[in-house]
């Protein structure tokens, strides 16, 4: 519990620092962004992105019954707005 906690401060002092200091945002985004073009290997480190995205895709479907549920109160809110 107490790393949680010391995290959260730790972010909040981050946060702070650029609330301080808004034009430290700016810098600091080039110079990441300098560091990502020049050290980083886009794409190796992307080859896995789509079967990532397809894991992320399955795994928030709705239960069919869930998606019956929901159909149902749906039209019983039709009907209601109709009347």
């Amino acid at each position: 519990m107490a790393s949680i906690y010391l995290r959260r401060k730790e972010l909040a002092a981050a946060m702070q620092y650029y609330a301080d200091d808004i034009g430290a945002i700016g810098t600091r985004k080039l110079h990441a962004r300098e560091y990502a073009a020049a050290n980083l290997d886009w794409k190796k480190n992307s080859q896995d992105l789509p079967d990532i995205i397809e894991i992320v895709r399955r795994a928030g479907k709705p239960d069919p019954e869930l998606k019956k549920a929901r159909c149902v109160t749906k039209a019983r809110c039709t009907l209601i707005r109709k009347f």
